[in-house]
């Protein structure tokens, strides 16, 4: 069983050509991974959270649960 959670991938994937046209650099995917749709998600949740009132681990942890929660919710709403 994978315990890994949902990443929900790419949080800014690009493309990089559109209809034969260049439209951004092409680099090999192992360079261009970036950030996790995951990882955005928490950091956007942190920054609305009070770090004394949770405290920094508190709020790390909390970020994550919403994150979690809106890919959890994402999915739901494409499926």
């Amino acid at each position: 069983m994978n315990n890994k959670p949902n990443d929900g991938g790419p949080a800014f994937p690009a493309t990089c050509t559109a209809a034969g046209i260049p439209i951004a650099v092409c680099y090999p995917p192992s360079q261009v991974s970036g950030m996790s749709l995951r990882d955005w998600f928490a950091g956007q949740a942190f920054a609305s959270l009070r770090i004394d009132y949770f405290g920094a681990k508190g709020a790390a942890e909390s970020a994550y649960e919403i994150a979690d929660a809106m890919l959890a919710e994402r999915e739901r709403n494409t499926t």
